[in-house]
């Protein structure tokens, strides 16, 4: 969506001609003959959602930072973009910005859960994303390693783990 110059308060149609747009193209980036592939929402079950609108209900404006779901900060996992976007720089969040930092924490948990549960039926040995630190791929390999799948991050400038060595 950024690549598109669209943002949270973008209307949904917009962010909908963007998925359909992205779709055309992943057909031509793998082989649409090969068995297995689905796209996470169409994993999503009655169960995941309930999951993920009760772990919401426990995060608010105050505790996003420090609140925990197996062992990781999942706020601060999902704030990663939204802290760029709006060159923040501490963990209190203005009121008018919440909406758009609670939409990145949900995408985290949908993601997170609908990898989990599409990962514990797969055979993968390891998960690579394009930069890690963005939150839904973060969710992705939070769920691969919490499935003790080997991961790894790509991105432009080198490998994150050593980029200060």
């Amino acid at each position: 969506m950024n690549a598109n110059g669209l943002n949270f308060q973008s209307s949904t149609i917009l962010k909908e001609n963007i998925c359909a747009s992205c779709r055309r193209y992943d057909s031509k980036s793998r082989n649409p003959q090969k068995e297995g592939f689905s796209y996470l929402e169409e994993l999503l079950t009655e169960s995941i959602s309930t999951k993920v609108h009760s772990i919401l209900g426990q995060i608010n404006k105050n505790n996003w930072s420090n609140f925990q779901l197996d062992g990781d900060f999942v706020g601060r996992l999902a704030s990663y973009e939204f802290l760029l976007r709006n060159k923040i720089v501490s963990s209190s969040i203005p009121d008018d910005l919440w909406g758009e930092l609670e939409s990145d924490i949900s995408q985290y948990l949908f993601t997170y859960f609908l990898a989990l549960d599409w990962l514990n039926k797969s055979e993968y040995r390891f998960v690579g994303v394009y930069n890690f630190l963005y939150g839904v791929n973060r969710a992705f390999v939070a769920a691969a390693n919490r499935l003790k799948i080997d991961t790894f991050s790509i991105q432009g400038n080198g490998y994150l783990y050593n980029i200060h060595n």
